[in-house]
């Protein structure tokens, strides 16, 4: 009877491998499990290693079919069911353990446990031992149980760290890939190829060799290509082969291998990934989000970070990922919020991050404590860095359980190793931390630990210099950051001289990367500081503003040019200050001018000149942007290269540039393309020009005063932190006087209004005005101009509005002075400015989802079109971007009556809010050569520019003013509707009344605001403060 049910059993089984319908396995498991208590019970030992062999065997074939841990289950049970008797032929046995060794290990790799891929390992062992040579399909027998070792291996060096164990993975499969084609079929075949790329990745990761990067992606494309034995197998392998280039990316720096391995991983997942379901989507949505955050290191595109962290939190938030996959997840979640902070100083992005390394330390939140899901070196890893977010944190709450934890988790991780390289890295961590604990200990104690601290760094800058020369100067620089600061605490003269020249020998070295050399002139000028020693000050912010415009080339897009600037905000003030104090004016505006508006040159100027050079030598450009985009690519990589390989290429790219560059100014036209000014020719200023050019920062305060004379300076009674609470007060006001409904805050809030602009005069436009020799004149007399081109958190205040305006005792700008704007000095050199005549615009949207329109901005561009008549009318539907940017090449002055959209933080983002949708800032700026004299921007914040990079004037004025405008009006804030309105219909009278575009549109702006003062009397000078004038 049990014969023929068997006999039944593989006719069944054989027919399921012809047709691949379950059905007919299921029978055949079916007619097995009826006999299989009976066989257990009453068999001979050989008979039921075969019958359980048998349907151990059909269990795991359905396993591969359905993908379901319960058929592996059955599967490893039913296997271990036929070992417990484990006698009868050879062939038999061997069969059993290939089996469970392939049940053992599928289940171990799933749940990265330890114990489970030894005794996997163990069992193919086992099995390969049983071969006899002279057997009948020997080599086959023994080959089937090395397939499933390989990939074993590499699984087990991701827990142990064990190079050996990875080396011999590497090995085997080399030698298990030169037998011939009979001997293991095409699913076994590529199960050794996929491991073979996994091996070959990790080691080429590990051992930063490139030939070994190439290979593994060679065998994980051939991989990807083969078939596979169970469902989402070829998605698999599709993951590995992202994962190949990623690796050989980071190695060797080409674009293309990025941009494909993001292809690849999202080809491996669902067409959303946030609809993955299964565990094996899941793990494959993780690889997808690594390459995507991968791209955003290389390409800082804003929109792959936020995809990233996604994902991330998508993984670890769902309940069928394993512990593993979550931990990743967690792990990389905490990585990109950390980014996310670094590019928006959001302090809640840098709790998410704090708390996904918590719980990635923590194993990820598995139920299943009994597995560990991290390799030893891995988690070592993510204590650092929750240490150092620990620590990053601390230095902005002063919280002191944060730096308690960042020092327990750092002292976690060192007890973790004895490898002496990665104790030096560890210990350089624990120096930041006891540097903050030095911060606020006494006397005495901050002494010891800074000393402790010096050690530390020494040690960690015991890096082979040849091996990874960025690695070298960075943890050189550690050393000089921590001198400097135990010289702050009593150590000797010689600590400081150290100091000095680690960091000036990095800041100058042309092999050092643009970020590297700011670090270290920033530290630099720190130490020089010190010491007193102002010229060494100049010479190291110098040496930063030289390296500022080749960390924010062209080509990285702005947001990202804005998060690397505002890690080095103020050095262009710092720098002025510096050669204020050794008695240098010139000097002073010229590493002001340099050292601010750096996206200015780089970004808004450079769209507009870019865009002509495109058009009249497209090779050029062509060239250009490659080597731009090649040289962003490298020096993100260049601090992680080994031998050094990243830096020679720089070098050679670095040189490539210079020479194109060179080409490019040779052409007509383009003699200045790119550069920033090594002086400035004041003699091109308009006559009767007085610039006034107010900065504070750490080292003072002051003005620049340039005319054509020359420049000189006056130090301002007002420092840097009451810059910075002027810049609160007003932006809270504001805040209050349009929120807030109490008419008790409101009118506090307009009383805070008129006590800031009052000091403001006395501190800052007052003193400015009198060392320029711009006092009271006379009745009979017009008003001087002036041009106001403050930095950093000056750039945000109404300086022109800055006084006492009683009516009894005016003491005021506007009395004095006819004010205008200007981002820098070097945008009032040149071309005098063009006649005010033309058509007219006025551009109106309809009320855009949740925006309502400005009350009075559809009656104020009413008023316009009743005094220009003849203009083109943009409204409601018709005011569309599209329409909106056709217009203006052929509009002299443009009227845009909308919302203006500002993002403090980013501010690159920024817009005008029109029917379809944002006019962005960069669109206005490519839009060249612009005929336009006046461009009025009737919204709200045109003129502010962002607070991340203050010094930036990244503003809707400024890409008017690129665009092609010569003179543009906006509002430093929200602007009032009334004022508004009554301002423009005076100016628009104005130009009415000259036919001949000869209308003073600076002093026809003044008069309207003083018209709007004695309106609204002197107790609410927020209505009118706002309204700017920016050009010649």
């Amino acid at each position: 009877m049990l014969d023929d049910d068997w006999r039944e059993h593989y006719r069944l089984s054989d027919l399921f491998v012809r047709t691949r319908e379950l059905r007919h396995l299921d029978a055949a498991i079916e007619i097995l499990e009826d006999w299989s208590e009976t066989v257990e019970q009453d068999a001979e030992a050989w008979l039921a290693t075969s019958f359980f062999g048998a349907l151990a065997s059909a269990m795991f074939k359905r396993f591969q079919v359905t993908n379901a841990r319960e058929d592996l289950s059955r599967a490893t049970a039913t296997a271990r069911r036929a070992l417990k008797f484990d006698e009868g032929e050879l062939v038999m046995r061997i069969s059993v353990r290939a089996v469970y060794a392939n049940a053992l290990a599928i289940d171990a790799q799933e749940r990265n446990d330890l114990a489970t891929i030894d005794k996997a390992l163990t069992v193919t062992r086992q099995a390969q031992d049983l071969v006899d040579p002279d057997m009948r399909h020997a080599e086959g027998l023994w080959v089937s149980a090395e397939v499933v070792a390989v990939p074993l291996l590499v699984a087990r060096y991701h827990l142990t760290d064990d190079r050996q164990v990875l080396a011999d993975a590497v090995r085997r499969g080399r030698a298990l890939l030169t037998r011939s084609a009979p001997v293991f079929d095409e699913t076994d075949r590529a199960s050794v190829v996929a491991a073979m790329a996994i091996a070959l990745n990790v080691k080429a990761e590990v051992e930063g060799d490139i030939a070994l990067a190439d290979e593994a992606v060679a065998f994980a494309a051939r991989a990807a290509a083969l078939p596979g034995s169970r469902p989402g197998d070829v998605l698999d392998r599709r993951s590995v082969h992202g994962q190949a280039l990623l690796v050989r990316f980071r190695l060797a720096g080409d674009p293309d291998d990025v941009d494909r391995a993001v292809h690849i991983a999202r080809s491996a997942c669902p067409a959303d990934p946030t609809q993955a379901t299964t565990t094996p989507e899941l793990m494959r949505v993780n690889s997808l989000a690594i390459a995507v955050y991968t791209r955003y290191t290389e390409q800082h595109a804003i929109t792959d970070l936020r995809h990233a962290m996604e994902l991330f939190m998508f993984v670890s938030e769902h309940p069928a990922a394993t512990g593993t996959d979550r931990y990743l997840a967690l792990n990389n979640l905490g990585v990109t919020m950390r980014t996310r902070y670094e590019t928006s100083a959001d302090e809640s992005h840098l709790d998410i991050a704090i708390d996904s390394l918590a719980r990635a330390v923590d194993g990820g939140g598995t139920e299943d404590t009994g597995t560990d899901h991290r390799s030893f070196a891995h988690r070592r890893w993510v204590l650092g860095m929750w240490a150092g977010l620990l620590r990053r944190r601390f230095e902005r709450s002063g919280d002191p359980d944060d730096l308690v934890a960042a020092e327990a988790a750092v002292r976690e991780a060192l007890r973790q190793t004895v490898v002496r390289r990665e104790r030096d890295q560890l210990g350089t961590a624990l120096g930041h931390v006891l540097a903050c604990r030095a911060a606020s200990a006494s006397p005495k104690e901050a002494r010891a630990l800074r000393g402790e601290v010096v050690e530390l760094m020494r040690a960690g800058a015991a890096v082979d210099r040849s091996e990874s020369p960025g690695l070298y100067a960075a943890a050189r620089l550690n050393v000089a950051i921590a001198l400097r600061e135990h010289f702050e605490v009593g150590a000797p003269g010689a600590a400081l001289a150290e100091s000095i020249s680690i960091a000036r020998e990095i800041a100058e070295s042309p092999r050092s990367s643009p970020r590297l050399r700011l670090d270290a002139a920033d530290t630099w000028a720190r130490a020089a500081w010190l010491v007193d020693t102002h010229d060494g000050l100049v010479d190291a912010c110098t040496a930063a503003i030289d390296a500022l415009p080749d960390l924010v080339r062209p080509g990285l897009e702005r947001y990202g040019q804005e998060e690397l600037l505002w890690r080095y905000r103020n050095l262009g003030m710092e720098g002025a200050a510096a050669a204020l104090a050794v008695g240098d004016p010139e000097t002073a505006l010229l590493l002001l001018e340099r050292g601010r508006a750096i996206l200015w040159t780089q970004t808004l100027r450079a769209d507009s000149e870019f865009a002509r050079l495109e058009r009249e030598h497209p090779k050029l450009a062509t060239r250009l942007t490659a080597l731009d985009g090649a040289l962003h690519r490298l020096e993100s990589l260049e601090d992680l290269s080994v031998k050094g390989r990243a830096t020679e290429s720089r070098l050679a790219l670095v040189e490539q540039r210079r020479r194109v560059l060179a080409e490019i100014h040779r052409v007509e036209g383009f003699a200045d393309y790119l550069s920033m000014p090594g002086s400035l020719a004041l003699d091109q200023l308009p006559e009767d020009c007085t610039v006034l050019v107010p900065f504070g920062c750490r080292y003072g305060c002051a003005a620049l005063i340039v005319d054509r004379s020359g420049v000189r300076s006056v130090d301002l009674p007002i420092t840097a932190a009451r810059v910075g609470l002027a810049f609160a007060v007003l932006f809270g006001a504001a805040e209050t006087i349009l929120r807030v409904p109490s008419r008790a805050e409101v009118k506090e809030a307009h009383r805070a209004v008129v006590d800031l602009l009052a000091a403001l005069y006395d501190e800052v436009a007052g003193p400015a005005l009198d060392a320029a020799g711009i006092g009271e004149p006379a009745l009979d007399e017009p008003l001087p101009r002036v041009w106001w081109s403050p930095a950093g958190l000056l750039s945000f205040l109404p300086l022109h509005a800055a006084g006492v305006h009683d009516d009894a005792l005016p003491r005021a700008v506007l009395d004095r002075a006819v004010s205008s704007y200007t981002p820098t000095v070097r945008d009032l050199l040149g071309e005098p400015p063009r006649p005010v005549e033309g058509r007219t615009a006025v551009v109106c949207p309809p009320r855009i989802g949740d925006l309502d329109l400005l009350s009075g901005a559809r009656d104020e561009a009413e008023g316009v079109l009743e005094l220009v008549p003849d203009a083109v009318r943009l409204f409601d539907e018709d005011a569309t971007a599209d329409r909106v940017l056709a217009v203006l090449p052929t509009a002299s002055w443009v009227h845009l009556a909308c919302h203006g959209m500002q993002d403090p933080s980013n501010p690159a983002e920024a817009g005008f809010v029109l029917a379809d949708r944002t006019l962005l800032l960069s669109e206005l700026s490519r839009r060249v050569p612009l005929p336009g004299a006046v461009a009025v921007l009737a919204a709200c914040d045109t003129a502010r520019g962002g607070t991340l990079v203050a010094d930036e004037a990244v503003t809707l004025v400024a890409a008017a003013r690129f665009a092609g405008f010569t003179h543009v009006i906006g509002s430093l804030y929200t602007a009032d509707d009334t004022a508004t309105r009554e301002v423009m219909r005076t100016l628009y009278l104005a130009a009415r009344e000259s036919p001949d575009g000869s209308v003073d549109i600076a002093r026809t702006l003044h008069e309207a605001v003083r018209t709007a003062r004695a309106e609204s009397g002197a107790r609410r000078p927020y209505f009118w403060a706002g309204l700017i004038h920016s050009g010649r």
